[in-house]
Parts: C-alpha cells; sequence; structure tokens
C-alpha cells in the first residue's frame, strides 16, 4: 500500500475571516484531499466568537487566542508550535501560508517544510529581513526547503534574497471549481438578484470591483475614473465591495471623490460572504490595483465568464491578462485610461464576450485549482523523498 501524504497548512487567519491567503489555503487544501492527500488545516481563531460549524470537510484545527493584536500572533505561534511537536509523526509535510511569528518555528521541526509569500514588499524574506528584529527572524525563514512563487513578481523577489533559485518553484494561486459563468455567460439570473439586492434599474450597467477598500488596491484610481464613465453612461453603476473601515479617512475621501455621483455607485464598502453571484452579476470587473503578487479575484471573475480591466503590475497581471485577448491591462497610476476601457468595454457588448469567453479558456488551463493542486502534490513528494 503506498503512504498517503499529509501535509498540514498553517494560517494565522483562514476563512470565515477575511484575507486571501487564508482563502488560497483553503481552496488548496480541498482540492488535495480530491486527489487522496491528508490535510490538516493549523489557524488562530479569535476567543468569545462562536466556532465555524462546516469546513467544507477540511480538518481545521482553530487555537483559540485574544481577539487581535500582536498578542494573538504570539499566542498562536505558541499553540501552533506546541501541537505541531505533538503530532509530529502524524504529518510528512508543513505548508506556511504568508508572515506569522508560527512561521519562525518551523524550519526547527525537522519536517520538509514550504513559505509561501503572500504580497512582496510585506512577507517576503527581503521584508522581513528589514522589519525590527528582521536579522534574527531572516535566519529561520531563509532555512525553508521551498518557496511556491505565484507569479514572475515574486519569483524575482525570492531568487534574489535567497542567492539562488533552487528553492523557488513557480507555481500560481488557483481557482475554485464554484467559481463558473452559472446558466450562462450573460448570467441573466444572478444580474436580476444583484439588481433587486441594491435596488437598482433593470437597464443598468454593473461594474464591479471586489477586495478591501485600501490605498494599495488603488480604489481611489477607480473613483477617479468612474466620474468619467458616468458622465457618458448615466446607467452605468459601480459596485465596490469589501473589507473597509466606514468611518476611516479613506471611505471618507472616496465619497468625497465620487460627490454627486455616489448615487450612480450602488454599495461603497458593502461586503459580502460569498461574491460568486456578484462575479456572474457584473457586465465588467476592475482590477486597479497598485501592488499585488498574484490577483486572486482577478482569475475568479475571469472563471465566472466576466471581462476583465486590470492596471499594469510587472511580473503580475500582464502573466494573467494577454490585454486584447481575454481582457485589458492599462497603465498604473491613470484613472483616465482606466475610464477608457470601461467605456470602451461597456458600448461594445460582443467585444465583452468575446474576452469573457477566452478568459474562460485561460483559466482552464492556467489556473484550475484541481491542476495547481497536482504541482504541489508533486512538490511535497519530491521533498519527502529527496
Amino acid at each position: 500500500m503506498t503512504h498517503r501524504m499529509s501535509v498540514v497548512m498553517v494560517a494565522e487567519k483562514l476563512p470565515p475571516e477575511f484575507t486571501g491567503s487564508g482563502k488560497q489555503a483553503m481552496y488548496l487544501s480541498e482540492a488535495l484531499r480530491g486527489l487522496g492527500c491528508k490535510v490538516t488545516a493549523l489557524c488562530s481563531w479569535p476567543a468569545g466568537t462562536q466556532l465555524p460549524s462546516v469546513d467544507n470537510g477540511i480538518q481545521v484545527v482553530r487555537l483559540i487566542c485574544p481577539p487581535a493584536g500582536w498578542r494573538r500572533s504570539l499566542e498562536f505561534a505558541l499553540k501552533a508550535s506546541w501541537w505541531l511537536v505533538r503530532n509530529r509523526s502524524s504529518y510528512d509535510v508543513i505548508h506556511v501560508h504568508g508572515y506569522c511569528w508560527a512561521a519562525l518555528v518551523v524550519p526547527f521541526l525537522g519536517k520538509p517544510c514550504i513559505y509561501k509569500t503572500a504580497i512582496p514588499g510585506d512577507d517576503d524574506p527581503a521584508s522581513i529581513r528589514k522589519s525590527r528584529g528582521g536579522w534574527l527572524k531572516s535566519i529561520p525563514i531563509s532555512r525553508y526547503d521551498a518557496y511556491p512563487a505565484i507569479s514572475t513578481l515574486v519569483a524575482r523577489v525570492l531568487t534574489f534574497t535567497l542567492g539562488s533559485s533552487n528553492r523557488v518553484k513557480s507555481i500560481p494561486n488557483g481557482v475554485d471549481a464554484r467559481f463558473s459563468p452559472g446558466e450562462g455567460i450573460t448570467g441573466t439570473s444572478a444580474r436580476k438578484a444583484v439588481r433587486i439586492r441594491y435596488n437598482l434599474p433593470e437597464e443598468s450597467l454593473l461594474v464591479l470591483y471586489l477586495g478591501s477598500l485600501q490605498a494599495r488596491k488603488g480604489v481611489d484610481l477607480l473613483a477617479r475614473a468612474w466620474l468619467a464613465v458616468v458622465e457618458r453612461i448615466p446607467r452605468a453603476r459601480l459596485l465596490m465591495v469589501g473589507p473597509h473601515d466606514p468611518q476611516g479617512e479613506y471611505i471618507q475621501q472616496l465619497k468625497a471623490t465620487l460627490g454627486d455621483n455616489y448615487k450612480r455607485t450602488a454599495a461603497v464598502g458593502d461586503r459580502v460572504d460569498d461574491p460568486l453571484e456578484l462575479y456572474r452579476a457584473a457586465e465588467l470587473f476592475v482590477f486597479p490595483s497598485r501592488n499585488e503578487s498574484f490577483g486572486n479575484v482577478l482569475v475568479e471573475a475571469m472563471a465566472c465568464g466576466c471581462a476583465c480591466v486590470a492596471t499594469r503590475i510587472d511580473g503580475v497581471t500582464e502573466e494573467i491578462i494577454t490585454s486584447g485577448h481575454d481582457g485589458v491591462i492599462v497603465p498604473p497610476e491613470n484613472p483616465g485610461a482606466i475610464a477608457g476601457a470601461i467605456l470602451d468595454l461597456l458600448n461594445d457588448e460582443p467585444k465583452r464576450h468575446r474576452l469573457a469567453e477566452n478568459a474562460l479558456r485561460t483559466v482552464e488551463e492556467r489556473y484550475k485549482i484541481s491542476k495547481i493542486a497536482e504541482r504541489y502534490l508533486e512538490l511535497y513528494a519530491h521533498l519527502c523523498h529527496r
């Protein structure tokens, strides 16, 4: 009988708490489970809140910690380390998703281990080295056996920091199978449901942004672009959906930028647990980010048959989209270019559908989570048998 691979996924936060790397960890866990791999996900959970009842068949160990801040990080590191030591004989590989204090202990446990950078400039080894106490943190962070690179940008950063590419493995993020056009590329029933939810006119043209409402995501660029869009197409409606501080300065600045056109913005700072219906309802998806290591929501939108506009991030978005074929790439820091691309696509339905159809093929060929899971399984096996 062949040995069944057993992997522990380590992430300080996992769904239902909002985190892009945590969502990817769960998608990958579910796909690996479908390939016969035993997966245990290890995360923290804020004390005093109700534990989730279902984790899609994945064994999730939620370690109760203080609700937030450094105390949560420290307690998770201590409890996770003890769990990993105590259960050492039950798993083969440790896969860490994004930086947390627990990641500093993993390389010393004597098991093959993988460190996945979430955002260059934040949790890559070079950035960790520059942080407070970084010279000490960099010792364990540089001792992992493999470093998945979800884009060329991440691969460049990792290779430069580590001094070689031997441990850098190019594996993009994947799209969960449930992200699909549903009943057809036009998403008729989804559009009807979303229009009812947000009290929108039936003839509305929906443009969607999904993600945290913060400067790094370029939402202010989209808000400035939107002024030109609604001037030309009054029936266009913008949905900006994601985690935010309702009273925060950034949200107030967004509302000030939109001004009287705020009424043509269906949601600023709304939040949904499952974005699938929104993807299917939108005529167009916009990804205006300034800094990303990948584009999870961009690929999810493509998988749902949505035409997409994205700002150019070298080594990231141009790898996902071939401009003019399966989406549109515009220059960074250019609200005018964003507005122009949105107007062009809203005025050209056949072009939107052509881009969306090609996007579906791109996702099927390169980003299906089942294919990504196969590549990780090969990496795990290599590390265990080298």
